[in-house]
């Protein structure tokens, strides 16, 4: 037993039979079952007449399916032959699928195509810099240049002046449609801070009122105290 298991690259495993009750995984005959499916799955790659017991071979991409196997076998069902391209002319694809390779490190599908693009000498020359494009331009080109700067600074404040009409001073917001500006003048946002606007209007008024008031008040005190003063220095003279 010990030297069947040898070709599959690990010891039999040795199974406690008062484990056996706890159900068929814990039995010797489940292990030896795992064990034939397993040596069977290799049976499509095994030379006719290697023993059972021989080491499974290395498969990699350039391994050819036998024509034992399964798939092998249903391609020829459906009229394909070794040798020939897929599909009803023969004209398709003949190697099976590949993922690039590069340096050792296994690609997505497609990936080698994509990188082989990006990183070709005519795509990796670096983009000028605008400020040395205009080191070196003509005078045409800056004359064009120029007209389009003020071109667009006049659309701006064309934009700027349109859109101080949808613009709402006491939440300091800004809205690009009359609708939004409306919605916004509906909303207990903007109700909200408008009372708070007034209440706080309202006291300082009342703050100031006040202020004046009180400043009267000194000033009325201050001059009758002169009036007190002046009475006294006519009488003692």
């Amino acid at each position: 037993m010990e030297d069947a298991y040898s070709g599959l690259g690990f010891a039999p495993v040795i199974v406690d039979p008062r484990l056996a009750p706890r159900g068929d995984q814990f039995t010797n005959a489940f292990q030896e079952d795992q064990f034939r499916k397993a040596r069977d799955g290799w049976e499509d790659f095994r030379e006719p007449g290697e023993p059972d017991d021989a080491p499974a071979p290395v498969i990699d991409m350039n391994t050819e399916i036998p024509d034992t196997n399964v798939g092998f076998k249903l391609l020829q069902k459906m009229g394909w032959t070794k040798g020939k391209g897929l599909g009803r002319n023969e004209d398709g694809r003949v190697e099976p699928v590949k993922t690039g390779v590069d340096a050792g490190v296994r690609l997505g599908l497609g990936k080698q195509e994509e990188d082989d693009h990006f990183t070709a000498a005519e795509l990796i020359e670096r983009r000028r810099l605008e400020t040395e494009i205009q080191a070196n331009e003509d005078e045409e080109r800056r004359r064009r240049r120029e007209a389009q700067a003020e071109r667009e600074a006049r659309i701006r404040e064309e934009v700027t002046e349109i859109k101080k009409t949808f613009y709402c001073e006491l939440c300091h917001k800004q809205y690009e449609k009359a609708m939004e500006l409306e919605e916004h003048l509906s909303s207990y946002d903007h109700h909200h801070k408008k009372r708070l606007a007034e209440m706080r209007a309202m006291q300082n008024n009342r703050t100031r009122e006040d202020r004046v008031r009180k400043e009267a008040k000194a000033m009325e005190r201050e001059m009758a105290k002169l009036t007190q003063q002046a009475q006294r220095a006519t009488q003692a003279a």
